[in-house]
């Protein structure tokens, strides 16, 4: 998978969690 995908993912979870 790509790396990008994966950080910008991560940002949305976190996103969610704020």
């Amino acid at each position: 998978m790509n790396v990008n995908f994966l950080s910008y993912y991560i940002q949305y979870l976190v996103s969610l969690l704020i």
